[in-house]
């Protein structure tokens, strides 16, 4: 008999399950709204032309294919931070940096880190979250809760239910993880004021903070959505920043990422970045080179540089409009959904029933996740009346 033999199967990723589903309908007219990625106006994941430019420049520098060091790039890590941070905080010198896998390789291991090294043993999630963040820290074996977030009475964030949950449920070294920008998968983000109080509960606490930043420039802009990583490097003496290049840069398949621990001072960060790379080192061994490489030179060449700055703000405004644009439509049909305008980033949830967001996939062919999660992204000129009016026809019935 196979050692196997006993095994059943795992059920699919519930994202990853429905795009399938989405694939094979034959309905001419349906729309994927579920997976997070960015779209063109012709529903394609479009390729930045700074990243092209980017992919040039390296092409033409013809270098041998060599392995990273097991931090990874250095000058990507440099200009990363910058770019987060500001070029003059004094903080980018206390940052035990490493390159990761994307930041969902970057969650991975902080999580071993923060266990082996500083003893975590519970994480704490916003209700709800990104399902991968629950599945990451529960692989590594923390025991992982929730800490208040959405109101669905409000469609917005309940701040006080958010802090007493702090409060209330925090021991000293437990992990909390938040969204700095952008909430997946609610788009509902906290106020500088907010996040603040939530600092100083974390610090008296003596937990420690997670900040996955995913969608940088998707929410008001590079300077406002660094916000909260900047306030965090402020006002705690350490905390850990998970950053992802692969919306920010539109380069999704490259897996690039990267780690940043604040220490109390440079030495400090040395001996924390020894330890990390002694856990990548059993894991994957090293980074991936040229998504770094393609993200140093947007980020270091001035032409590249501008021109990625100048579709990055593209992205954002589209984004926004089709927010404007979808909720102005549901009004004209005689539906409110004004909240979403004060929302940002790629995600909202809608205010629909499962017996609606089912109706809108069978009748119309349109993919939304079961919790009501919608990608504005999925949207265009050429769809979004029949989006619209589709939700209308489920709401009334």
């Amino acid at each position: 008999m196979s050692i196997f033999s006993n095994l059943q199967s795992k059920p699919i990723d519930p994202i990853i399950g429905l795009y399938q589903d989405y694939l094979a309908n034959t309905n001419p007219n349906k729309v994927n709204l579920s997976i997070g990625l960015y779209f063109d106006e012709e529903g394609r994941i479009d390729l930045m032309e700074a990243a092209r430019q980017a992919a040039l420049v390296i092409a033409e520098e013809n270098a041998p294919k060599n392995y990273l060091p097991i931090d990874g790039d250095k000058e990507y890590l440099r200009a990363i931070n910058e770019l987060v941070y500001g070029k003059d905080n004094p903080v980018l010198d206390q940052l035990a940096s490493t390159q990761t896998l994307a930041a969902t390789g970057g969650l991975r291991v902080t999580a071993d880190a923060l266990k082996e090294l500083a003893g975590s043993k519970r994480c704490f999630v916003s209700d709800p979250t990104w399902s991968n963040h629950r599945d990451i820290f529960e692989a590594a074996g923390y025991q992982v809760g929730e800490y208040a977030y959405y109101n669905q009475e409000l469609m917005s964030y309940d701040f006080n239910a958010l802090l007493n949950d702090l409060e209330n449920k925090l021991e000293e070294r437990d992990v909390v993880l938040m969204h700095p920008v952008c909430h997946n998968p609610t788009g509902a983000d906290l106020t500088e004021e907010e996040w603040v109080k939530v600092f100083a509960v974390i610090k008296a606490k003596n937990a420690i903070l997670v900040l996955d930043q995913a969608y940088l420039g998707y929410g008001k802009g590079i300077e406002e959505d660094a916000l909260a990583v900047r306030l965090a490097a402020k006002h705690l003496d350490q905390f850990v920043h998970i950053f992802s290049s692969s919306k920010t840069f539109s380069i999704y398949g490259e897996r690039i990422g990267n780690v940043n621990i604040k220490c109390k001072d440079a030495e400090q960060a040395k001996v924390v970045t020894s330890n990390l790379k002694l856990i990548i080192r059993s894991s994957y061994s090293t980074p991936i080179s040229n998504g770094a490489k393609l993200v140093k030179t947007i980020l270091t060449v001035p032409e590249i540089t501008q021109t990625w700055r100048r579709e990055l703000d593209a992205y954002r405004t589209r984004l926004q409009n089709l927010r404007k644009t979808f909720v102005a439509k549901l009004k004209d049909l005689g539906i409110d959904f004004s909240y979403i305008e004060e929302q940002y980033g790629f995600f909202s949830y809608l205010k629909l029933t499962s017996e609606q967001i089912l109706a809108l996939r069978k009748e119309y062919g349109i993919y939304t996740l079961e919790t009501g999660r919608i990608n504005f992204a999925g949207l265009n000129q050429n769809n979004i009346d029949y989006v619209t009016n589709a939700i209308a026809a489920v709401i009334k019935g």
